[in-house]
Order: C-alpha cells, then structure tokens, then sequence
C-alpha cells in the first residue's frame, strides 16, 4: 500500500512539472521580454506565435489598427518604454499569483509585419493587490 501511495505522489509531481514547463517564468518586465524571445524569436509567424503563447498559458487576441504601451503610468518614472500605435499585434495577457493576495498582470504585444511575422516584442507588468 505505501508503495501505491508513493507512486500517486511521484506521478502528481511529474504531471505537474509538465502542466508547468512551457510557462514563461518572471518577476519583471526586462524577464518576461526574455522569455518570451526565447519562446517565439523574431520572424515567428503569427500561427506559431499564437500557439506558443496560447500553451505558456496566455489568452490572445489580434489586434488591428490598435495602441499599446508599456508604459504602467507610474508617477515620477523616468524610464524610457515603447509604444505603438494604429498598429497590428497579437496581444495575449496572462495573470499569476506572485504570493499572498498578490498578481502578476502580464500583457504582451508582438508586433507583426505586413508578412504576419513578429517583428518586436512590447511587455506591460503590472501587479495587483493590496
């Protein structure tokens, strides 16, 4: 019987690491731009793309003719971010937890070409909770 037990353990524990593995894993904005190039490389078609972010637990929308920021509107911030706008992207947002009573809100933009290839990258973080 335990060792019934201690197989059920080990497969709950490897059925988890595989759920968890195509996850980009981040704390900030400068991580998350990393993960995610690494997961889909400039010249990605929109497809794979898709399909990428889809599995790395991100809901995506194409966005046509929109904006986006990455700008998190914090008061007295210097730092330089990107935007566009009247643009066409794959915008796909995703939330965690980052511990107790406190999220990670992800919202990414890539960036298509004429071609539907992504060309650039764009990450908004922000954090929710008291």
């Amino acid at each position: 019987m335990q060792h019934i037990a201690l197989l059920f353990c080990f497969l709950f524990l490897c059925g988890c690491q595989s759920l968890s593995s195509h996850r980009i894993r981040a704390d900030n904005r400068d991580e998350m731009i990393t993960g995610v190039a690494k997961l889909i490389p400039v010249g990605t078609p929109l497809a794979a793309a898709r399909a990428a972010m889809e599995k790395a637990g991100f809901k995506c929308a194409l966005r046509t003719a929109a904006s986006f920021t990455e700008n998190p509107g914090f008061i007295g911030d210097d730092r330089e971010y990107k935007s566009i706008s009247n643009s066409r992207f794959l915008h796909c947002h995703r939330t965690e937890s980052a511990g107790f009573l406190v999220s990670h809100l992800w919202s990414v933009a890539l960036v298509l070409n004429d071609d539907d290839n992504v060309v650039e990258i764009l990450v908004l973080h922000r954090m929710d909770g008291p």
